[in-house]
């Protein structure tokens, strides 16, 4: 899992730009990316994150925060009951991603299909 403590990011998904985020702009919004993955829920990376800006980010490996976990017992009981509600979250983050890629690439073929024409002209 990473965070983005510092500096401004950009999140692409098939190779299309869906939005940048700072860590300026909302300091209380801490944002992630692989939660899930470290947690075993998903295999996948679905999007990359570029930095757009110098960032500091915090690299927390799987052994790592399984460790922590063993640790401190009522933390992995607390866990189990948000991690429900952020696999919620993620997934209409997703469904949201996806819709601006297909938006993107459609706008993309009505171009390039239009400028054939355009150039007839």
């Amino acid at each position: 899992m990473v965070l983005l403590d510092f500096g401004t990011a950009s999140i692409w998904m098939d190779g299309i730009l869906l939005m940048e985020v700072d860590s300026l702009a909302d300091p209380g919004e801490k944002c992630c990316w692989g939660e899930l993955n470290m947690l075993g829920l998903d295999k996948t990376s679905r999007v990359t994150i570029k930095a757009v800006t110098i960032c500091h980010v915090r690299m927390v490996p799987h052994k790592i925060f399984d460790t922590c976990l063993k640790m401190f017992n009522n933390d992995q009981k607390k866990l189990h009951i948000e991690i429900p509600k952020r696999v919620r979250k993620l997934g209409r983050q997703q469904e949201k991603y996806r819709a601006i890629v297909a938006e993107k690439k459609a706008q993309a073929r009505s171009a390039a299909a239009a400028a054939p024409a355009a150039k007839s002209l």
